[in-house]
């Protein structure tokens, strides 16, 4: 689920957040994020559910100086009052940057870099899966994967835009 088709201005705000210390884009993004779950199922407003962020290896997030999905997802589960859970959800493999590959090196690239932790996973708990841009959803089918293999839980991804 998504609030914007990705256009050229939400790219913009995007590389912003990603490559330019732009965090003072994430409240504008987490709002329309959190308003567009709560028109989609209002229930998770307020429950158990658990906030996940897509995780950065530590490397990049140490290049970066910090998760952008995980800003994003913190200030998601502020406005909706649900707690977040940054550590549920682990990428155990460095890939490369999904950008600058095709739609099946994506594919390649994420397999298996993702692992749940299964001690961290109540069954039954609803997951909202949170990253700033969906392209060909290779990251997030990944990280759903990684999870229902230890639980049989729901899982919504939710992003600030898709791409046509």
């Amino acid at each position: 689920m998504t609030p914007f088709i990705t256009n050229d201005l939400l790219l913009r705000v995007i590389r912003f957040l990603k490559f330019e210390s732009g965090r003072t884009a994430v409240p504008l993004l987490s709002w329309w994020i959190a308003a567009s779950i709560e028109r989609y199922d209002r229930s998770l407003v307020a429950s158990d559910a658990a906030v996940v962020p897509i995780p950065l290896h530590r490397v990049r997030r140490i290049e970066r100086g910090y998760n952008q999905a995980e800003l994003i997802a913190r200030e998601v589960a502020s406005i909706l009052r649900i707690k977040v859970d940054k550590y549920l959800l682990r990428r155990k493999k460095k890939t490369k940057p999904q950008s600058k590959l095709s739609a099946s090196g994506r594919r390649l690239n994420v397999e298996k870099a993702f692992t749940a932790e299964k001690d961290d996973l109540r069954p039954g708990r609803d997951i909202i899966l949170i990253d700033d841009l969906i392209t060909t959803g290779e990251t997030a089918r990944a990280c759903v994967r990684a999870l229902q293999e230890v639980s049989l839980s729901a899982v919504m991804v939710a992003a600030a835009g898709r791409s046509r």
